[in-house]
């Protein structure tokens, strides 16, 4: 009876070790289906990667070179110049209203009240000249 007995539990381990590693197979497809998962979906995200260069690449033309860089091509080089004309463009402008500020909008008559005759101008310049204060007309 030792001898089944000891069969018996032989089994019953056996059948244990067997319940235990078909869980642990399961266990392991499991991990590889979602490993399988995480890869694909890897692949699509370079896929879409690829998409994405290819139609930047294409959108802004630009041109491969030799050397295996990508260099601007016709549509951002004519852009650049279009900018660097606006900037020339804005700075000649500010050069122009600064001319036009300092000779010709900046001239005020002179006097008090502003519209004084040019006698009273005169005597004003008059006084200024000799160091005195415009006051003295009142006078």
């Amino acid at each position: 009876m030792n001898e089944q007995t000891e069969r018996t539990q032989k089994i019953v381990d056996l059948e244990r070790e067997l319940k235990f590693r078909d869980r642990r197979i399961n266990e392991l497809k499991s991990e590889i289906d979602g490993l399988r998962q995480a890869v694909r979906d890897m692949e699509e995200w370079v896929e879409e990667r690829d998409a994405y260069l290819e139609e930047f690449i294409t959108t802004f033309g630009l041109d491969l070179d030799n050397d295996g860089f990508y260099r601007n091509g016709d549509f951002i080089r004519r852009h650049q110049q279009l900018f660097d004309d606006y900037n020339a463009l804005v700075t000649r402008h500010n050069k122009l209203v600064r001319r036009f500020n300092a000779n010709i909008a900046s001239v005020q008559p002179v006097g008090r009240p502003i519209a004084a005759s040019e006698a009273q101008q005169d005597r004003v310049l008059k006084l200024h000249k000799a160091g005195r204060s415009s006051q003295r007309l009142l006078w």
